[in-house]
């Protein structure tokens, strides 16, 4: 029946009721008399009833006029009300659930900072770190992630992206590693076993071609879950691990590592946060992204700080 019924006749018959005239139900409207007169008398078929009727010189309500009336206004209200930007809940009494998709690069860098964050502004927001895939995705549309953090990552059309950094390669191997006991050159380098991260392999084309234009072969010693896997098998033997230099910078504060310059031409990363539209303007939504963006681009400035062997 809904869609039976032109929405358009409301706010005519809004005014017709308060005015009971059709002169002025045009001025305030911005429409012609006739156009007025036209919309009452498709509003008298809607309703089944003149609603407005001639008495001398003017126009009165019938009481089915009246008895519109009392709830049109009302319904009116409600609609405006609904259509209206909302005021953004004050974040202390936000209670939601949030999952940020990425590698443990991020994930060490945000776990511990926007959980005080989360303390102190939003007590009630749940936060949820997942492990980042380098396959295309839909998991954005179907809200089981609300912000994706990474590199060279296929996300849907629609997606909102913002370059935080852009990310370089480098090696590791523990401090004692013979790599260190000459200048570290591509041949070199390739003698050594590797450790790779899982996700590496869904990345690895780069690599190979630049190892591939020197003629040269690495072999994989192993492969691990994470990052930081790598980095903690090559503390315990005489494997190289390439990483992320953001994560690589972090890991060197912990770990006995070493970190260098890979000697090949890789390109760089850039690395995205991404989220879809639908939460473009959630207040809620968008102070968490906001946190994101600021902590890792800080921590993006301590690459300017690498101590590396030269290449």
């Amino acid at each position: 029946m809904l869609q039976s019924i032109d929405l358009n006749l409301l706010p005519v018959l809004d005014r017709l009721i308060a005015t009971q005239s059709l002169t002025r139900t045009a001025a305030h409207l911005g429409l012609s008399v006739p156009a007025v007169s036209r919309a009452l008398g498709r509003i008298r078929l809607v309703v089944g009833d003149p609603v407005l009727v001639r008495s001398g010189r003017g126009l009165v309500l019938t009481p089915k006029g009246l008895a519109l009336g009392e709830e049109l206004r009302g319904c009116l209200d409600r609609i405006e009300s609904l259509l209206r930007p909302s005021a953004p809940l004050p974040l202390r009494e936000v209670r939601r659930r949030f999952c940020i998709r990425c590698n443990d690069v991020c994930a060490g860098l945000l776990a511990g900072t926007l959980f005080k964050k989360l303390r102190d502004e939003a007590p009630g927001i749940e936060l949820r770190l997942e492990p980042e895939t380098a396959r295309a995705s839909d998991a954005l549309r179907g809200e089981a992630v609300d912000l994706d953090v990474g590199g060279s990552r296929v996300l849907p059309p629609e997606t909102i992206m913002r370059q935080l950094y852009v990310e370089r390669l480098v090696g590791v191997a523990h401090t004692d590693h013979p790599l260190f006991a000459q200048r570290i050159t591509a041949r070199r380098l390739m003698e050594h076993p590797h450790v790779l991260a899982a996700i590496q392999l869904d990345f690895d084309r780069p690599m190979q071609e630049a190892l591939e234009q020197r003629s040269l072969q690495r072999t994989v010693g192993i492969v691990v879950p994470t990052f930081f896997a790598a980095a903690t098998a090559a503390c315990d033997s005489d494997l190289v691990a390439t990483m992320p230099g953001l994560l690589g910078v972090q890991l060197q504060r912990f770990l006995p590592i070493r970190l260098f310059k890979l000697p090949l031409d890789l390109p760089a990363i850039p690395v995205h946060v991404a989220w879809h539209p639908r939460y473009e303007n959630d207040s809620a939504h968008e102070w968490l992204r906001q946190r994101v963006i600021d902590e890792i681009k800080t921590a993006a400035r301590s690459l300017g700080r690498l101590s590396t062997t030269p290449a």
